[in-house]
């Protein structure tokens, strides 16, 4: 499994500066409860519903990861500057592979 940055199977992250920037997950049944209240709504739906699932941070899904997983991650760090000036230089990289993405 892995969250675009972070490998759980290989232990591997990269975080940004400390790792304290914001990371939501929010599953469909949920998204789909509160489309489900939108449409039967009788008044006019917000424009900024506000809708959020489990909040945490990179670091500290990268803990939690250590603690299912029994050990240490090996953590890239990189900083917001040097991924502005220089794109993502890191000695590892995941690929994001699921059969709806083409290899290509």
């Amino acid at each position: 499994m892995s969250a675009h940055y972070i490998d759980f199977e290989t232990r591997q992250a990269i975080l940004i500066d400390d790792g304290q920037q914001p990371v939501t997950f929010t599953v469909a049944q949920g998204m789909a409860a509160v489309v489900a209240t939108a449409l039967d709504y009788p008044r006019e739906w917000p424009r900024d519903g506000g809708m959020q699932g489990w909040q945490t941070t990179s670091a500290e899904l990268v803990r939690l990861g250590e603690s299912i997983r029994g050990g240490p991650f090996t953590i890239y760090r990189v900083t917001q500057a040097d991924l502005e000036a220089n794109g993502l230089q890191t000695p590892w990289c995941p690929i994001i592979e699921h059969p709806a993405i083409p290899k290509d």
